[in-house]
């Protein structure tokens, strides 16, 4: 079965099409931003991850320049962060009323939605918000835009598909291998690494989809039915320690931690059913399972 994707000038445009839309996206979403709002912070971290997996395809062609062009666009997102942090346990807060309606009138959760909403508040009249924000995304775009010229140069390199389809075998042996670990002992860091890489892998097929002569459409619907599930567990486990450490002994929401767990296990046996129609074959064996067009 062929495994060349079409043609290389093909490759080049469409990469770079790919990698315009990515910075015109971070871009937009972060000098857009509203104060009173964090949901433009998330866009623009989710336009840097689509941007770390674009760069993750783009390895096999210059290890040194990824590993200079990923650190930069990794930094940026951490600076982006915290603020999102807050956002995700209010909304996890919301889940799990609307998975048990007892809960909106249970105590713990009473106590932890107003401390939440005080925070909201703080945050988006903190002057890291109102001052030191707007300066961080500008940073941001400008680091950007030069990311951008960087990765042309690092595009017109390409020899051939054989180098993307490295770069994709790579991110598919992350993903197979920490599927592995997560199924052996679920830590939730574990979980946390395989989220991550489920999605550049999801990002990195919506960019070459346009390159083959196949239908992936059911992979990429299950990978994103994943990564929505993975980030809902993952912001389980931040609610935990958030309520941890925000509450004394002695007043800690038992039933909202219990209420968090059981919303875990029941995401993690999800994940494991996509993880396991996903993940299954070997890394050596992914991409043949693929069509790609000989052109």
């Amino acid at each position: 079965m062929s495994q060349t994707i079409k043609v290389d000038e093909i490759i080049n445009k469409t990469l770079t099409h790919a990698l315009a839309e990515q910075v015109a996206s971070a871009v937009e979403q972060l000098m857009s931003v509203d104060r009173a709002q964090h949901l433009g912070i998330h866009e623009a971290r989710i336009a840097l991850k689509r941007l770390r997996a674009l760069l993750q395809l783009l390895r096999p062609i210059n290890k040194r320049q990824y590993k200079r062009q990923n650190r930069v666009v990794r930094e940026l997102a951490w600076e982006l962060a915290p603020s999102r942090d807050v956002q995700a346990i209010a909304e996890t807060l919301d889940k799990l009323c609307q998975d048990d309606p007892s809960l909106a009138d249970n105590e713990g959760m009473i106590a932890a939605a107003e401390l939440i909403e005080r925070m909201l508040a703080e945050l988006c009249s903190s002057p890291k918000l109102t001052d030191e924000l707007p300066r961080i995304c500008h940073h941001v775009a400008r680091q950007l835009s030069n990311q951008e010229k960087a990765l042309e140069i690092a595009m017109d390199e390409i020899q051939g598909p054989e180098q993307l389809l490295t770069g994709m075998r790579s991110t598919y042996k992350q993903c197979y291998k920490r599927f592995k670990r997560c199924s052996e002992n679920g830590a939730s860091d574990e979980m946390h690494s395989w989220r991550k890489h489920v999605k550049y892998h999801l990002y990195q097929l919506q960019m070459i989809s346009g390159l083959i002569d196949c239908d992936i459409t059911d992979r990429i619907q299950s990978l994103k039915e994943l990564s929505i599930v993975l980030g809902d567990d993952h912001d389980c486990v931040v609610l935990t320690a958030w309520l941890r450490r925000h509450f004394e002994q002695r007043h800690l929401p038992t039933q909202l931690i219990v209420a968090s767990a059981k919303r875990s296990r029941q995401l993690r046996q999800r994940a494991r059913v996509l993880g396991l129609r996903l993940f299954s074959s070997r890394p050596k064996l992914f991409l043949e399972e693929l069509p790609f067009s000989s052109g």
